[in-house]
Formats: structure tokens, sequence, C-alpha cells
């Protein structure tokens, strides 16, 4: 049992690099998005409205950048046996609103067949990242399952 933790401990370390990188990633398109196709905002609104979409929009892209890096963090610190930082919960809104953008993708791709091939790559982009969070659920829920295990038989649990 105890090579059976170590696996889940070196997935959970990974995974939650992966995590962290995608939200690396995530951001550096953002801002990749606006700086070459600029903020895609209606020419007809005033300055003070195109102000404010673009700031609540960099705002939330920096959010989004630090939930991920957060949970990566998280999850590296409890795959490592460190401080336990509570995580699990945001991990799992963070794969509901990813199971919905998939979702919306996959109707958006099947319904206007626009920019099908940047639509697809975003779309198998998304589901990489929502595999990652899933895995990441998994692993930690049978890393701590391990532990209880541990801790009931009164077993030392090895670092």
């Amino acid at each position: 049992m105890n090579s059976q933790t170590r696996k889940a401990e070196d997935n959970l370390i990974t995974i939650g690099n992966g995590v962290m990188l995608f939200g690396a990633w995530n951001f550096l398109k953002f801002v990749l998005s606006f700086f070459i196709f600029g903020a895609d905002v209606d020419e007809s609104q005033s300055f003070a409205v195109k102000t404010i979409v673009i700031v609540v929009l960099w705002i939330a892209s920096m959010i989004d950048a630090g939930i991920r890096v957060y949970i990566g963090y998280a999850a590296r610190c409890e795959g490592l046996r460190r401080k336990k930082l509570p995580y699990l919960i945001l991990t799992g809104i963070l794969l509901f609103f990813y199971i919905i953008v998939v979702i919306l993708e996959i109707v958006f791709l099947v319904s206007t067949m626009e920019e099908v091939v940047y639509s697809f790559i975003v779309l198998l982009i998304d589901i990489t990242s929502a595999v990652f969070l899933l895995q990441l659920l998994m692993n930690s829920i049978t890393i701590r399952k391990l532990r209880k295990q541990y801790a009931e038989n009164g077993e030392q649990y090895e670092c």
C-alpha cells in the first residue's frame, strides 16, 4: 500500500505542475490575444464602457490564472506531504465550469462551423485541462483515503 501512496503522490505533484502551467498558458493566451487582436468591444460604446470592459477582462484573466496556480501549488504541497491547503472544492467548481465551457464550445463548433481549426484546438486544450482537474481530484481523494487507512490501522506512514 505504501507504493500505491507514493504513486498517487507523484501523480498529484505532476498534475499540480500541469494545472499551474495551464494557468500560465491561459493568461499568456489572453495577453497575446489582447495585444494581437485588441479588445473585442462594441465600437458604439463610450470610452468609459470600453475601459471598464477591458479592466474587467484583465482582472478576470488574472483571477483565473491565480486560482489555477493556487490549485496546482496546493496539489503539489499535498503530494509532497507538506502543509495541506484547502483546494478540492475550488477544483470541483473549476471542473464544473470547464465541463460547461467544453459543452458550449462543442455546440458552437457544430452549429457555426466558423474558424474550425482554431475552435478545435481550443476545444482540445480545454478538454485536456478538464481531464487534468478530474485526475487531480481523483488522486487527491485516493491519497486521503490511503492516509486515513494508515492512520486507522496504526501503521507508521513513512516519508
